[in-house]
């Protein structure tokens, strides 16, 4: 690339020759979609998607790009598998010291 901004004009020629190489129509406007969904869906805050697309209210960017993507699911599992890993390590550690005071105190006669 140039380091210019990308303009209607250059994203025209570069769109051009990704769609004949691919047979996807691609536009500025899509990517945008594609960007906002993407950073939405992986969890960063609609707040600042916003203020990066220059929206003028959250409800907008929520209702635009808010909608599954592709790889929701995966980043669901991960995200989910990441909170339970970590309250079952809380949760683990009481049991077992919980566990453990108990069974010593039966051991001593209490």
């Amino acid at each position: 690339m140039t380091g210019r901004a990308l303009t209607k004009a250059i994203g025209g020629h570069l769109f051009g020759d990704i769609e004949e190489a691919t047979g996807i129509e691609v536009s500025l406007h899509s990517c945008g979609h594609y960007f906002g969904a993407s950073l939405i869906s992986q969890g960063v805050p609609v707040v600042a998607v916003s203020r990066w697309l220059g929206h003028s209210s959250l409800e907008i960017t929520w209702r635009v790009y808010s909608y599954l993507m592709p790889n929701d699911d995966e980043i669901r599992r991960a995200a989910t598998a990441e909170t339970m890993t970590a309250v079952a390590a809380g949760v683990h550690q009481s049991c077992t010291r919980a566990a453990s005071s108990a069974l010593q105190a039966s051991n001593h006669g209490g």
